[in-house]
């Protein structure tokens, strides 16, 4: 999404680096803004990819804690936005929650 949930754990818990993983570009570029003008980038990493891709992580990573927020409407359930990127993000449109 646009870092929402990166930039709320990031406020929460003022210790921690962050990981955030974005699989729209247009999403990416709206967390980038985000996290720069929350003064988060020194915590907050944001990589572009598929949570579900093993290439985003590298071997060795660890986390002591993984969220997500996922779509969670199936394309069946409503009208597709027209727009690609709003409907990535409120659509299943790569994959099921379950996916996830």
């Amino acid at each position: 999404g646009v870092g929402t949930v990166a930039t709320i754990l990031a406020w929460n818990f003022p210790q921690t680096s962050i990981v955030a993983i974005e699989a729209q570009a247009e999403s990416l570029a709206l967390a980038r803004r985000s996290v720069q003008s929350n003064g988060l980038a020194d915590r907050v990493e944001l990589r572009w990819g598929d949570l579900r891709d093993p290439s985003v992580f590298s071997e060795d990573e660890r986390f002591d804690l993984i969220t997500s927020s996922p779509p969670y409407f199936s394309v069946n359930s409503g009208v597709l936005p027209a727009d690609p990127q709003k409907r990535a993000c409120r659509f299943e449109t790569r994959g099921s929650v379950i996916d996830y």
